[in-house]
């Protein structure tokens, strides 16, 4: 049943794309009022290149900074440390929309959180010493790449879809904890 209901809220996030990037105006990210991306990310998010930028929040560090890149993988989290990855905030400059749902320890897939170009978009965790283990993402007008860099595991291989489409990366019902991610939109 907690399948069914998975795949269900996730295919009506699919359903609703045209419609739900349309009427997207305000921030989607949860918890604490969002502070301004670094003038790197904000001129990313400004420029006409399709350019991502990921921030994770990590065990111990709290928020890392952004990274950006336009046509090339972004990377962030750690590895080589043992650094549980909490929350990550999601920043693009495509037109159309991005999604993201994390599955955390002690709660599952927290749900899909979705916004337009230019809005920070949140999932996760912060302050609960929650690690983040596995991240499913989606995107309505540009193509993925997803890598993850798991405890105990390094890093799992890359996923790729064509927009629109979803990559997912992780594990479920490990307990594994999830170090870093790289992903690559175009």
């Amino acid at each position: 049943m907690k399948l069914l209901s998975r795949a269900a809220r996730w295919l009506a996030v699919v359903a609703i794309a045209p419609v739900a990037g349309a009427l997207l105006a305000a921030p989607v990210h949860a918890g604490a009022p969002e502070p301004e991306p670094q003038s790197e990310a904000g001129a990313h998010a400004r420029s006409a290149i399709p350019t991502l930028c990921l921030n994770a929040h990590l065990a111990d560090l709290g928020w890392q900074g952004w990274r950006c890149g336009a046509g090339t993988w972004v990377v962030a989290g750690t590895t080589g440390q043992s650094r549980a990855m909490e929350a990550l905030r999601i920043l693009f400059s495509d037109a159309g929309f991005m999604c993201a749902e994390a599955h955390l320890a002690g709660i599952g897939w927290q749900g899909a959180v979705c916004g337009t170009a230019g809005q920070i978009i949140e999932v996760g965790t912060t302050g609960q010493a929650r690690q983040m283990e596995a991240l499913r993402i989606y995107s309505s007008t540009a193509s993925l790449c997803f890598d993850a860099h798991l405890a105990d595991v390094g890093w799992q291989g890359a996923v790729c879809a064509a927009a629109p489409g979803a990559v997912t990366r992780g594990t479920t019902g490990q307990s594994r904890r999830m170090e870093a991610v790289s992903l690559l939109a175009w």
